[in-house]
Parts: C-alpha cells; structure tokens; sequence
C-alpha cells in the first residue's frame, strides 16, 4: 500500500465526515425547532 495514493482517500473521507457532522447539526437543529414550535401549537 503506497501512503501517497491513501492520503488523498483519507482527505476524502474526513471531507465526507465533516459534511454528515454539518448535517447532523442542521438536523438537531431543526428537531430541536419543532419541539419548541410543537408545544406552542399544542405538539402538531
């Protein structure tokens, strides 16, 4: 295995870790909106 050719997959895949993570919070971050959104309006 040739270190060279596995850094640019490793940039990738930590690339791809980032993304899911930042979709994740946006996620949360609206779940979190319609919890508080839901007990105003009686929990729709």
């Amino acid at each position: 295995m040739d270190i060279s050719s596995l850094i640019p997959k490793i940039t990738e895949v930590v690339g791809h870790l980032d993304d899911a993570q930042g979709s994740l919070d946006e996620l949360s971050e609206q779940g979190m909106f319609k919890m508080w959104w839901g007990s105003f309006t009686g929990g729709q």
